[in-house]
This record gives C-alpha cells, sequence and structure tokens, in this order.
C-alpha cells in the first residue's frame, strides 16, 4: 500500500512538473510573439502610410478615413506577419533554453523533446485558428471596407482632381484639360480628354461641357460631356475614326479611381469563399482570372496550415542552433520566413499560367516546411546536430573567441585557447585530450576560458587537467 501511495505521488509530482513546464515555454513564446507581431505590422503599414496619405491629401480626406483605411487593412497585413512572428517566437525560445542548457536538465529529468512540443503545438492551433478566421472573414470584409471607403470619399468630390488649363490625370489611364471649371457647380467647360484604358483603341474626345457624377450602388463614377466628337484610334495608327455626339459617357471603375491603393488587393481578394468558388464553377475560360482564383481559394487553407508548422519548425532550430541568442534567432526566422515567401510567390507565378495545378501546388510550400521539420525534430530528439548547424556554431565560437581577444588582450587569448565539455558528464577538457574527441556533436559546449567552465559547474579532466 505504501508503495501505491508513494509511486502516485510520484506521477501527481510529474504531472505538476509538466504542467510548471508547459507554462514557462508558453510565458516564454507569447511575448516574443506579440513584439514579433507588432514590430511586422508596424512595418508593413509604414510602407502603405505614404501612398494612402498622398492620395486622402489629393482627395480631401479626413483624419477619420485615414484611421478606417489603416484599420481595414489590418487583417491583411496581420496574416501576412503571422507565419514569421510565430517561427521567431518559438525559435527564440527554444533557442535560450538550449543555450542554458535548460534543455538538457529538462531531458535528464525524464522529460523528451516531443514532450516539450505540447504548449508549442497548443501556441500553433491558435494561430492557425486566427489565420483561418483572417482568411476565410476578416480579409474579405477589410479588402471590401477599405474600397468602399475609397468609394465614399470620391463621392464627396469625384472631380476633386480636376484643376483649369493644367493636364492632369485624376484616373488611371484618363487625361484631363479643361478650360474652366465652376467648381460650385461642378461644371466644366471645353473639356479635352484622353482615354488610354483599352489597349485595342485610344479613344481622344473634345467636348463643350462636362460633368463628373458617382454612382453608389454600383461603385463607379460617370463622366457626362456634351455636345463633341470623339476620335478613336488603333495602336498601330492603320485606323481612326470620328464620331460627333451630342452625350457621351464614359465610365469610370474603382480600379481605374486609385490604382496605387486600390490594387493593393484584388477583387478576388474580396471574396468570400462560397463566392470565389462559384467564381471558379462558372467561369468558361481557364483564363489568367480562372487561375488567380483558384490559387485564392486553396491559399485560404494551406496558408494558415503552413502557420501551423511554422511554430513548430522553431522547436528543433532552436535546438540545433544552441547558441547566438535573440540576434541569430531573429536573423533565422527571418531567413526562413523569406524561403518560404519565396516559394509562394514561384508557385503563384507558375500557377496563374496553368502549367502547374493550383489545387496542387498551393501545398508545395508547406511541404518545403513539414519535411525539414519532421526530420530536425527526429534529429534533435536523438542528440544530433546537423553538420551545417555545427560549422555555423563553430564560425560563430571563433568570432567570439577573436573578439574577446581584441576587446582583453591582457587574457593572451589564442585561436586555440579553448576547453570543449561535455553536457552530459558536466566536465570539460582541453581539445587535445582523448576524452573530448569522444564528445558526440549533440553534447559538446565549447568555453573560452577555465573561469566560465567553472562558473557553470563543470569539473576539469583528470586526464588532461584543463
Amino acid at each position: 500500500m505504501k508503495d501505491i501511495i508513494e509511486r502516485n505521488y510520484m506521477k501527481d509530482e510529474i504531472v505538476s512538473f509538466r504542467l510548471i513546464l508547459h507554462r514557462y515555454i508558453i510565458s516564454e513564446i507569447i511575448p516574443i510573439f506579440f513584439m514579433s507581431l507588432i514590430v511586422f505590422i508596424f512595418a508593413m503599414v509604414s510602407t502603405k502610410l505614404l501612398s494612402i496619405t498622398r492620395w486622402l491629401v489629393e482627395h480631401n480626406g479626413s483624419l477619420n478615413d485615414f484611421l478606417k483605411m489603416i484599420l481595414y487593412i489590418q487583417p491583411s497585413v496581420i496574416f501576412f506577419a503571422m507565419p514569421a512572428s510565430l517561427l521567431i517566437s518559438t525559435l527564440v525560445c527554444f533557442l535560450r533554453l538550449s543555450g542554458d542548457n535548460e534543455i538538457v536538465a529538462i531531458q535528464s529529468s525524464g522529460i523528451s523533446l516531443f514532450q516539450l512540443l505540447y504548449p508549442v503545438i497548443f501556441i500553433s492551433s491558435l494561430a492557425m485558428l486566427l489565420s483561418f478566421l483572417l482568411a476565410l472573414i476578416l480579409i474579405p470584409k477589410g479588402n471590401g471596407l477599405f474600397k468602399d471607403t475609397i468609394f465614399e470619399i470620391l463621392k464627396r468630390r469625384p472631380d476633386m482632381g480636376i484643376k483649369e488649363h493644367v493636364f492632369c490625370e485624376p484616373f488611371n489611364g484618363i487625361t484631363f484639360y479643361v478650360g474652366h471649371f465652376d467648381s460650385n457647380k461642378r461644371v466644366m467647360k471645353d473639356v479635352f480628354i484622353v482615354d488610354r484604358r483599352e489597349p485595342e483603341a485610344q479613344n481622344t474626345v473634345f467636348a463643350k461641357r462636362g460633368r463628373i457624377i458617382a454612382i453608389p450602388d454600383q461603385r463607379r463614377i460617370m463622366i457626362i460631356l456634351e455636345q463633341g466628337t470623339v476620335s478613336s484610334v488603333t495602336p498601330d495608327f492603320n485606323s481612326t475614326r470620328t464620331i460627333r455626339f451630342g452625350t457621351y459617357r464614359i465610365n469610370v471603375s474603382l480600379e481605374d479611381i486609385a490604382e496605387g491603393i486600390s490594387s493593393r488587393k484584388k477583387t478576388l481578394n474580396e471574396m468570400g469563399l462560397r463566392e470565389l468558388r462559384n467564381f471558379i464553377i462558372n467561369s468558361k475560360k481557364r483564363n489568367v482570372k480562372y487561375y488567380e482564383a483558384m490559387i485564392e481559394y486553396y491559399e485560404k487553407f494551406s496558408i494558415p496550415i503552413a502557420v501551423f508548422f511554422m511554430g513548430i519548425i522553431g522547436v528543433p532550430l532552436g535546438t540545433q542552433l544552441r547558441y547566438g541568442g535573440k540576434p541569430v534567432g531573429i536573423i533565422t526566422g527571418i531567413i526562413v520566413f523569406l524561403l518560404y515567401y519565396m516559394s509562394i510567390s514561384g508557385v503563384r507565378s507558375i500557377g496563374e499560367t496553368g502549367k502547374l495545378n493550383p489545387s496542387i501546388g498551393v501545398w508545395i510550400p508547406v511541404l518545403l516546411i513539414v519535411i525539414p521539420s519532421t526530420y530536425l525534430l527526429m534529429q534533435s530528439s536523438r542528440g544530433y546536430r546537423l553538420k551545417i548547424f555545427e560549422k555555423a556554431l563553430w564560425f560563430m565560437e571563433k568570432r567570439r573567441l577573436s573578439h574577446t581577444a581584441k576587446t582583453f588582450p591582457e587574457l593572451d587569448i589564442k585561436e586555440k585557447t579553448y576547453y570543449i565539455g561535455n553536457i552530459k558528464m558536466n566536465k570539460f577538457h582541453r581539445p587535445s585530450c582523448r576524452w573530448a574527441k569522444k564528445i558526440s556533436s549533440g553534447n559538446r559546449i565549447i568555453f573560452l576560458t577555465r573561469e566560465g567552465a567553472l562558473k557553470k559547474d563543470y569539473d576539469p579532466c583528470r586526464v588532461c587537467k584543463p
């Protein structure tokens, strides 16, 4: 009976230790994740601020309009920054745990590396669910509201960009020259317009009068011209046609109104899952638009799943690198994220041509994360370090050694003056010691000074006597 009580007590102690450990890892990851996310959001929004501010100033937008537009682009910005933030947070966390030998202490107590994955899986699952919410609901809604805000601003004064005796282009592909403009009545006189939106023909319009009105329901603007002529010329100048008119109308869509901002997200990105599916089913032509819709549809599933594995791959990367601290973790995380983003861009480019089926292609970047993360996890759980990480570690240690020698010349540190420690045995040796050469790469730690090894509670070898 006493043995049973002791065993149950030990089990309770182990469970309690694991819960404390999991909470500890979560508390390490969460602050880094939010800090990384804020930095990425700030960096990405900063690239949009200039174009949005300039456009609002030109079209007499208010501070409220500016804040709404910034708010509406947040879902797409967060969606883009989520994989990098999660990867950096888990990588930096386990890099610190590995560098401080806390993982070795944890494993010596009977807890494997796979058991340390539980809190990471929990956080990665929450990030994946948030990514699904962003992709399926918030991003299409935000893009729609963003473009609605643009139109609401233009609806107040659609002729804001028109100026007298000045060639201007208030709408993309449409050049204006107005002899006289009455801003109160919003009537233009002696109007000259060049419409270059159609590649098949360029239209040149002369009219005595004109005005611009907004059509909110259809989210477009109409230019109504009276008493004039329109000349149409083909690109090769082989064919021309001139027509006199009493009334002539030019329709301007939202994409033509503010190309620099509204084209930030294509019309397909305003569609929800059901709308995209209907668009794909009803498309008769297998053109670029069709393949873009397929890519957009399947990426709503593939990218959130990639976010999950971005969190997982940070664990073995952190244990493999071990040294370098936050700078190395952040740089490595950004490099991995850039490789992932480049693979997405490459798959999109090939998929839009139809040479690669989008339903298959969008999963290639995910596999490029799943396969290395699985391999690295297996190697890290066995205590092996890949040669590329071993060489990187050795390079960083040599740089540290050289920097220390320059900073403290009184220590008389030479390139080969270092000590090799055994993590499992808690002993350190000279590099020439036969026992040092038998230490596996996964159990090896390098000390620059003897005092540094002693401070870490490592005992000197009795054979080489360092």
